[in-house]
């Protein structure tokens, strides 16, 4: 049973991501408006904050960071919608793995996170497979799309560390919002 739910996350997220290519590919032409609509989209949730508590005024550092999150979260769908425009969706989905990379490092380098050996291992098989999907072996060049996702998990990977920051200072009602 416990498996099945263990399962649930990823098929939403895998459904969620064929749904985006398919309103980057052929329902919005242009991607600024995509983003716009999946950002006011996302704004719906806010009232359901309510349930779990009142967000709260932070410090202006902690509110400096938190606007620099909301700035990532709406900005980093450009180089995510161009994406899935260049490259199949289950690479796109695959490339979002480069944030494994990322985002230990960021931690390391902000939260003074440690790591171990079999972690750098780990890394070694994540770009290696990564490589594979996106080398155009008659050009050889890697896709557009790789760079554009690396981008898109370098983003996601720093909103992860700043809202691992912040939420050492306000609630998770308050970085939410």
């Amino acid at each position: 049973m416990y498996v099945l739910i263990a399962f649930f996350t990823p098929v939403l997220y895998a459904l969620s991501c064929i749904v985006d290519a398919h309103f980057s590919n052929d329902v919005f032409k242009k991607t600024s408006s995509l983003v716009f609509y999946a950002t006011i989209s996302n704004m719906l949730i806010i009232p359901f904050l309510f349930f779990f508590g009142t967000p709260e005024v932070p410090s202006f550092p902690v509110l400096a960071i938190l606007f620099v999150i909301a700035f990532i979260e709406v900005f980093y769908q450009i180089p995510y919608y161009l994406s899935l425009r260049h490259i199949d969706t289950s690479i796109v989905v695959a490339l979002f793995s480069l944030g494994k990379i990322v985002l230990p490092i960021l931690a390391y380098l902000i939260v003074d996170e440690k790591l171990a050996i079999s972690q750098y291992v780990g890394f070694g098989i994540i770009v290696a497979s990564t490589f594979i999907l996106n080398f155009d072996m008659k050009k050889c060049k890697l896709n557009i799309a790789f760079f554009l996702m690396l981008l898109v998990s370098f983003l996601l990977s720093l909103v992860t560390v700043l809202s691992k920051y912040s939420l050492q200072h306000v609630d998770f009602v308050t970085v939410l919002f």
